[in-house]
């Protein structure tokens, strides 16, 4: 089966559709925080599930696997992350620039993380040094505001690349507010025009409101 997770304010809904002719429900797996996966519905008969039961401040991932008539259970899904926005704790900075990158006019990328930790050294905020890998949804969930910076995102670039966006995406419609800095973090193909152009669809223009 295929499964969809959208993380919300208060809980989490799962979406489960299979190809599949002979099958009478979903049985449904959690896993809280790394612990191992425990049953949560024995058989879903509706292909959405809320999970009301989910908090803030807990990463969840799930899987599911298909029940025919006869109740033989199918192999699982693959896994879907899902969080509770809690957002019931300070800022998030959060440094994806790898350390020791340079921008593009020779600043140091120490330099960018000093004068953000001085400009809001007054302020309750976590620094996350996000090096490697794509930003997980987890990571921003408690957070009503992040500031990320990066020498690189694009979501043309790589896989990290498009997962980080659609953390940010849902993050953003979640309700939370997001400042992004850095240099070719917006950046695509360049077209014959000279100029960069966001369609519906693309996190860039649905999200951030740029269209070139």
């Amino acid at each position: 089966p295929l499964l969809r997770v959208v993380s919300g304010r208060e809980d989490i809904k799962l979406y489960m559709t299979s190809s599949e002719t002979d099958i009478k429900g979903y049985k449904i797996y959690r896993q809280t925080n790394a612990n191992p996966f425990q049953v949560i519905n024995e058989l879903c008969q509706d292909t959405t599930y809320l999970d009301v039961s989910a908090t803030g401040g807990n990463k969840y991932l799930y899987k599911v696997t298909a029940i025919d008539t006869l109740n033989v259970e199918g192999y699982p899904s693959g896994e879907k992350e899902g969080v509770v926005f809690s957002f019931d704790q300070g800022m998030i900075l959060v440094n994806m620039t790898q350390g020791s990158w340079l921008y593009g006019d020779g600043v140091d990328v120490t330099m960018i993380s000093t004068f953000y930790q001085r400009a809001l050294s007054e302020y309750d905020y976590t620094l996350l040094n996000h090096d490697i890998g794509s930003l997980a949804l987890f990571e921003l969930s408690t957070h009503p505001i992040a500031i990320v910076y990066s020498e690189e995102i694009r979501v043309d670039h790589s896989l990290d690349s498009a997962v980080t966006y659609q953390t940010l995406k849902q993050y953003l419609e979640a309700g939370g507010k997001l400042l992004i800095e850095g240099r070719r973090n917006l950046s695509g193909t360049l077209p014959v025009d000279g100029f960069r152009h966001f369609d519906a669809g693309d996190f860039r223009h649905d999200n951030l409101n740029i269209d070139s």
